[in-house]
């Protein structure tokens, strides 16, 4: 059998649009995790100390808990989604999971409360859109809010997964593949809300 890499998409449609799974034959190794801060005293917290699917305050639009992006492309990231957001009103979280954050298994589920948590979108609309990423499962779930729902299709969904997402995230080119999806699902958004 050859060596190289491979990926299955397991589209599962709940409250959220879509969830999918990105399995790698190899075992990734495990990133050095992000420092976390009690969000009463902002003091450093030990990530054993953590209880597993508690769910954190958010840093930034991009809350890079798996230290996938380096500084530069994480505000790279973060000026897109503010600009978005000033420009449509659509408020998009983007995370990613730590494995002591949450198991493999309650990913999904971690995401969805993330986003419920968070407030993610305005109330009133229900406009928030959260995605998230866990580099060290190989495992990605985007949650989009009831309003964003009745524009953006779960097909939609998953063809901006398959196109923007996943092809880059093949190569472990995380950054390159995040901001290639967001700019997918920015793009159809803004068609969409237009009309």
């Amino acid at each position: 059998m050859a060596n190289f890499k491979h990926f299955t998409i397991v589209a599962i449609v709940a409250v959220c649009t879509a969830a999918f799974v990105l399995n790698i034959s190899d075992e990734p190794k495990k990133p050095e995790p992000a420092p976390l801060a009690n969000t009463k005293t902002n003091e450093p917290v030990q990530r054993d100390k953590i209880p597993q699917d508690s769910v954190t305050k958010p840093i930034r639009y991009v809350s890079d808990y798996e230290n996938i992006y380096i500084r530069k492309e994480e505000k790279i990231l973060t000026d897109l989604i503010a600009r978005f957001e000033k420009n449509t009103q659509v408020q998009i979280a983007l995370i990613t999971i730590d494995s002591s954050m949450t198991t493999k298994d309650n990913l999904d589920a971690f995401t969805l409360k993330i986003a419920n948590e968070w407030g993610i979108g305005q109330k009133n609309k229900n406009n928030g859109i959260t995605i998230g990423i866990s580099k060290y499962y190989r495992k990605m779930r985007i949650c989009n809010g009831y309003g964003i729902q009745e524009i953006l299709t779960d097909e939609e969904t998953q063809e901006i997964i398959d196109n923007g997402f996943i092809p880059q995230f093949k190569n472990d080119n995380y950054f390159e593949g995040t901001s290639t999806g967001l700019k997918a699902l920015m793009d159809i958004l803004i068609k969409k809300l237009k009309k």
